[in-house]
């Protein structure tokens, strides 16, 4: 039975430019980066990569990019609109890029109810025939959680759904929808802290946005754990662990594009609506990056000649 989402999966971010463009060229590195360092696919439009700042041509545009930049890791694209012709429009450019699978979030700003959020879906579906269909549950951001319970009913109305990335940012409800799953359907995390319990869980990989940073600890954690070594899965695990806390501590994606400068990789400006960091934030995100890097460095599991280097070095 195919598994479309084994090892790791990284929401990519966005570079841009002083006018806010995307810078075309740090894109493309970035994912030469991210392919060296083994990961296993891309995520293209996701939270990470500000998709509801972006407009249509600009997220088909990163797309097209993406499909330049590599032909070994799996892409996946993310065809969210809160508009039905410009979500076909995402399907169909889809189709002409030769991508096979895609992400979809709830519907976003309003509330909409159980019954709502099965016949929406149910639509995506539909409009999705042909290619292999993943729900995005982001509760905090689109405000309309996907509880265990639909799931039944969910896989029953949507044929070609095959998974669900769960970014609910807590492990119970992704241990419940691990169990409520039938055999073959993927259930994947999307948060950092949980990468190395998923696995654990059952779970073959994760999509989860400090990979952008750190795609060797990422990759390291999944590794490690395949081949038996859980003590180094942990250190690995216990670093991202740091990473999240001064992420969350400061202002999402942004604290991502500053530590990979701390990486010597500088992602560029804020795109509109987002902003700059403080330097009181950047203090926050350059203790933990030095942190992490005396733990690898000093780690009697690993020792410092096998600590996870900087980025360009």
């Amino acid at each position: 039975m195919k598994t479309y989402f084994t090892g790791i999966t990284v929401p990519i971010l966005t570079p841009c430019a002083h006018d806010g463009r995307l810078d075309e060229k740090r894109f493309c590195e970035h994912i030469g980066f991210l392919e060296r360092a083994d990961v296993s696919g891309i995520f293209i439009g996701g939270t990470t990569g500000e998709f509801v700042n972006f407009s249509a041509e600009e997220r088909m545009h990163q797309l097209t990019l993406a499909c330049r930049s590599t032909n070994r890791l799996n892409v996946l694209y993310n065809i969210t609109s809160m508009n039905r012709d410009e979500m076909q429009r995402h399907i169909d450019f889809v189709g002409e890029m030769g991508i096979s699978c895609v992400s979809v979030t709830a519907p976003i700003y309003h509330k909409y109810d159980n019954s709502a959020l099965v016949e929406y879906f149910a639509q995506v579906s539909e409009m999705t025939k042909g290619l292999t269909l993943f729900i995005y549950n982001m509760p905090n951001t689109t405000g309309n959680p996907i509880v265990t319970g639909l799931l039944p009913q969910l896989i029953k109305d949507c044929p070609n759904l095959k998974g669900i990335k769960d970014s609910s940012m807590n492990f119970t409800n992704l241990q419940e929808f691990y169990f409520a799953a039938p055999e073959g359907f993927e259930v994947i995390t999307g948060n950092d802290a949980e990468v190395l319990a998923s696995l654990q869980l059952g779970c073959r990989g994760a999509i989860v946005a400090l990979a952008n940073v750190y795609p060797e600890l990422c990759v390291g954690i999944h590794n490690c754990y395949q081949s038996g070594d859980l003590e180094t899965a942990q250190l690995y695990q216990k670093a991202l662990i740091r990473l999240r806390q001064a992420c969350r501590a400061t202002i999402p994606v942004m604290s991502h594009k500053y530590l990979l400068e701390l990486r010597n990789a500088p992602m560029g400006e804020a795109h509109f609506p987002m902003r700059n960091l403080k330097e009181s934030e950047k203090e926050i995100l350059r203790d933990a990056f030095h942190s992490v890097q005396y733990m690898l460095q000093h780690s009697s599991v690993i020792g410092g000649s096998n600590a996870v280097p900087d980025k360009n070095k």
